[in-house]
């Protein structure tokens, strides 16, 4: 018996997306990817991870989806920041249950960077100090050089430039011009992610890691996460969540300077690339998901530890494909390899062996596609 159905929205491939969905449809509910990505692959990988998958021509065919998919049997939609309003559009007067439609009312709400980074610093929580309306070299007289130019909407690393100059500073704003474009203080140190779940009473699950990436200097995703013990970064984390209310996942990242100060600069409340990870570490957020979903039937998963209960701190954890999709990359073929294998028995038993089939095939089109360089 079915127990609800988790919407997929995007316009490219998102594999935390593929392994969220996975998790859930082996855990009973029916999952539906929407996208617009055509490609023989990207349908494969789909068929092997989601209940189904709804190919549009274009984005601005997801404003259908009132005639794509049932929406009252819907009881959550995750999907990226760049098609939210078109999704909370398209939601509006349809028989989706009311709390689906709030939380993604509520996420909307918090899509404007600047506007939450406002809101978190009038809450005491540690943030950059940050411009808008003023010319690129008011912004860097005020805030100092380096300096980060930010589009108030942005994410996955998109729309963020670091600029060491005025001059740098004035072509990444002409760069960015066509969207909203804020000025942000720059802060050097090291990135810190607190990870959490939890319904608007209690926090079910929470970590706090640090990403490692096969090129120190990327913004793309990450190839493995560190748990650390941060009690600092936990309770921002938590401040962060207390002032803007809501449930569900939210991936909250700062940086952590040398002298040990703390500013929150980014605030994603949606899955992300590392949640299955750290599963072998301890913190299950695919069932503390589960647990916000209204209605839900008990599932077929472990039972769920307490937040901050046993956690391999210190552990770190490859990230499945993404880490052998950049041992490839970076001309190691046995180690991709070694990693296809040491993950797809944990995966498989969380995912499902589809899911395993399907990111496999990804891995292997990275291999052919080196092959033609």
């Amino acid at each position: 018996m079915t127990k609800g159905t988790v919407l997929f929205v995007d316009t490219g491939r998102w594999t935390c997306f593929d392994q969220f969905g996975a998790a859930l449809r082996r855990a009973g509910h029916r999952t539906v990817r929407i996208t617009v990505e055509s490609s023989r692959l990207s349908r494969f990988i789909s068929r092997m991870a989601y209940s189904e998958c709804i190919v549009v021509p274009h984005e601005e065919a997801i404003g259908e989806l009132a005639s794509l998919v049932d929406l009252a049997e819907v009881v959550d939609v995750q999907c990226t920041e760049a098609v939210l309003a078109t999704v909370c559009d398209a939601v509006a007067g349809t028989a989706i249950p009311a709390e689906v439609r709030e939380h993604l009312e509520w996420r909307l709400q918090h899509l404007d960077k600047l506007r939450v980074a406002q809101r978190l610093a009038a809450a005491g929580v540690p943030v950059p100090r940050s411009m808008a309306g003023v010319s690129s070299q008011e912004a860097c007289s005020v805030l100092g050089l380096p300096m980060v130019l930010k589009t108030r909407s942005g994410f996955g690393g998109a729309g963020v430039r670091v600029t060491r100059t005025v001059e740098e500073a004035v072509a990444a704003y002409s760069e960015l011009a066509a969207q909203d474009v804020f000025f942000e203080e720059y802060f050097p140190g090291e990135i810190m992610r607190y990870v959490a779940c939890r319904t608007e009473q209690v926090t079910l699950q929470e970590a706090v890691l640090v990403a490692h990436r096969a090129d120190a200097g990327s913004l793309g995703p990450a190839t493995a996460v560190e748990l650390v013990d941060d009690a600092e970064m936990i309770r921002i984390g938590r401040a962060v969540l207390a002032a803007l209310g809501g449930r569900g996942l939210a991936n909250i990242e700062a940086v952590r300077t040398v002298d040990g100060r703390y500013a929150v600069i980014d605030v994603n409340l949606r899955t992300w690339g590392s949640a299955l990870a750290l599963r072998s570490g301890g913190p299950d957020f695919v069932h503390a998901y589960l647990s916000t979903l209204a209605p839900t039937a008990p599932t077929t998963l472990p039972a769920l530890p307490a937040a901050g209960g046993a956690v391999a701190v210190g552990g770190v954890f490859e990230v499945f494909p993404d880490a052998a999709v950049a041992a490839v990359d970076g001309g190691s073929v046995l180690a991709a390899a070694a990693l296809v294998v040491g993950a797809s028995w944990r995966y498989a038993r969380w995912t499902g062996p589809r899911y395993v089939v399907g990111a496999s095939a990804l891995v292997a089109a990275s291999l052919v596609r080196r092959g033609r360089r």
